[in-house]
């Protein structure tokens, strides 16, 4: 009996887009699907519980080695991204030494937010917990917040200050972000090649449909979500679902961050599966032109 591949789904509205085709027309009996928060698939990858899966893009940083990242495939904004959010009972520039909660739902913003602080000056005291509404961070002076809470709209009422991040990270260094990806375990792809590549392709298509249907997407968000038509539109018109060459060159520039600051001992190349059984590591020039690994 084939064993089927497990795949990870962020159960965030972001990724809907990308499963579109998977909901309308059901998962294929090769695949299994678990939904988690983009840490806890970080985790389940890393420890082999999952073959392909969404991932924080740091993530990928810390398991380079043992990953393959998907082509052309990725959640990222050029600006502002709505749903990763620093909420602040006090301006951005006086945080310096205040207490600041970071949802441990994501690796990738709560570096962002630790980078773009110390990029300002602002050294806070971090405590990662749940953040999911304002009682969350009753007793911090500010923190991130994530995924579909970010999108609420209700932690204006307790945090008079709140900061898109991706858009401070496009002001900060001029380049897009890439918060999520997809990635395949690398000993998973040299025994299954063909099952792996063909639920890699069975993914793509998914999303591919899931672009041409947004208007469906989007009605379907404001019906089960509650959210209002123009806060959806916004949102999804901000993300991006492919790797592009600027948002492969902001990725690279945000893990070059990453080492500066000593989140992790070396920026990792960004090594491709390659549907024909190989890898293939990005030369910077084009997310369609690799060099061989």
């Amino acid at each position: 009996m084939t064993l089927p591949i497990r795949m990870g789904r962020i159960d965030y509205l972001n990724v809907w887009p990308v499963y579109h085709g998977f909901d309308m027309k059901g998962v294929p009996e090769t695949l299994r699907l678990h939904a988690g928060s983009p840490a806890a698939l970080n985790t389940l990858l890393a420890e082999g519980a999952l073959d392909i899966s969404a991932i924080s893009a740091f993530a990928y940083a810390r398991h380079h080695k043992d990953w393959l990242l998907v082509p052309d495939l990725g959640i990222g904004c050029d600006g502002r991204v709505m749903s990763v959010l620093l909420v602040s009972r006090f301006p951005l520039e006086a945080l310096g030494g205040r207490r600041v909660g970071l949802s441990l739902e994501s690796a990738s913003a709560a570096h962002l937010l630790r980078f773009l602080l110390e990029d300002a000056g602002q050294f806070c005291s971090f405590e990662t917990r749940r953040v999911r509404r304002p009682d969350d961070l009753h007793d911090m002076d500010g923190g991130l917040v994530i995924g579909d809470a970010a999108l609420s709209g209700f932690w204006s009422e307790n945090f008079p200050f709140i900061y898109d991040l991706a858009d401070l990270w496009k002001t900060s260094t001029g380049h897009p972000f890439v918060f999520g990806l997809w990635a395949v375990r690398r000993a998973l792809f040299a025994s299954r090649p063909e099952a792996l590549g063909r639920a890699v392709v069975q993914l793509l298509e998914s999303r591919d449909r899931g672009e041409r249907s947004m208007d469906a997407i989007r009605l379907r968000a404001v019906q089960e979500k509650g959210l209002a038509p123009d806060t959806v539109k916004a949102y999804f018109d901000s993300l991006h679902y492919g790797l592009p060459p600027s948002h492969l060159a902001g990725l690279a520039f945000y893990f070059q961050c990453m080492e500066t600051m000593g989140f992790i001992e070396k920026a990792p190349p960004l090594c491709f599966l390659d549907l024909d059984g190989g890898e293939s590591v990005w030369n910077g020039v084009s997310p369609l032109v690799f060099c061989e690994a």
